[in-house]
């Protein structure tokens, strides 16, 4: 999937306090490469490959971002 702006950008909380606004796919590639945790054993946390892998399939702007919003609440960040 090519970069497309949201039409609602995603804001959210990370696990350590920072507050985050990703508007578009390639934002939330990058938020997941640099920012996304990293568990006890080094390696990224659950959710990242998965985002990118659905990234992939996703036919639409609308369901990269729902791809993205479910990572993110299942490493109970919060979203608005």
């Amino acid at each position: 999937m090519y970069n497309r702006a949201w039409q609602h950008p995603v804001e959210l909380q990370t696990y350590i306090g920072d507050y985050r606004i990703v508007g578009s796919t390639d934002e939330a590639v990058i938020f997941l490469l640099k920012h996304w945790p990293i568990d006890c054993d080094g390696e990224p946390a659950w959710g990242r490959q998965g985002f990118l892998d659905a990234l992939e399939g996703a036919e639409s702007v609308d369901g990269a971002r729902a791809v993205f919003i479910e990572a993110c609440l299942q490493l109970e960040m919060h979203v608005a």
